[in-house]
């Protein structure tokens, strides 16, 4: 859950405050979603060829 926090920040403020969701907004998210995906899917990756390698 903590990959879509900060995507969906500016959402619920939207949602809530009634903001405007400008473009760079939207890029930024994009941009954080992105990268925390990579950063997770790099991990996982990197922790089962450790495990696979301590066998």
């Amino acid at each position: 859950m903590t990959g879509i926090e900060p995507v969906l920040n500016p959402l619920l403020v939207a949602l809530v405050l009634g903001e405007t969701i400008t473009g760079l907004s939207i890029v930024g998210g994009v941009v954080v979603f992105v990268s925390v995906m990579a950063y997770n899917v790099l991990s996982t990756r990197k922790a089962r060829v450790e495990a696979g390698a301590q066998s």
